[in-house]
């Protein structure tokens, strides 16, 4: 089965490391490129279009609201588009929306928000793009059984 693509905007070296690490969890999952800020992110997907695309908001010379609305109105108006941000307030989360963002992350997010972002945009994608989408969800949730199973559990109380 094809992988799905993800390309990733980030200029947080930190947060790009722990996003290349989720995204490992999932070997559906295959990072197509990264890119620090906007402007290198639209250089690098117009040659290189991916399946979905993670977008910090707060990035150097074209930050992550710039950067949607020229994929938006230019490139490509149905690839799924994830905001990721460190803050993010009801006014925030209305404006990812108006600028075309199909779900948002908070920074450092877990392996089940990022999990359940995806089956939401999965759910809500285009008919032509849903039934691509629809095996490689149902993948991704095999693995997200498998990748908790490894995970350790913890077993020691806070309060000891």
């Amino acid at each position: 089965m094809k992988k799905i693509t993800v390309s990733i905007a980030e200029d947080n070296p930190f947060e790009l490391k722990l996003m290349q690490n989720k995204l490992a969890g999932f070997p559906e999952l295959e990072l197509a490129f990264i890119a620090t800020n906007g402007e290198d992110f639209i250089d690098k997907y117009s040659c290189q279009p991916t399946d979905i695309i993670l977008m910090d908001i707060n990035m150097p010379e074209m930050d992550g609201f710039q950067a949607t609305k020229y994929i938006r109105e230019k490139l490509n108006n149905s690839i799924p588009i994830i905001a990721m941000t460190g803050w993010s307030s009801k006014t925030e989360t209305n404006k990812f929306e108006e600028t075309g963002k199909n779900g948002v992350l908070a920074k450092p997010f877990g392996l089940d928000a990022f999990y359940e972002t995806l089956e939401k945009i999965f759910a809500t994608l285009p008919t032509n793009l849903n039934l691509k989408m629809n095996q490689k969800s149902n993948s991704l949730r095999n693995t997200r059984v498998r990748v908790r199973q490894r995970l350790p559990r913890c077993t020691k109380s806070l309060r000891s």
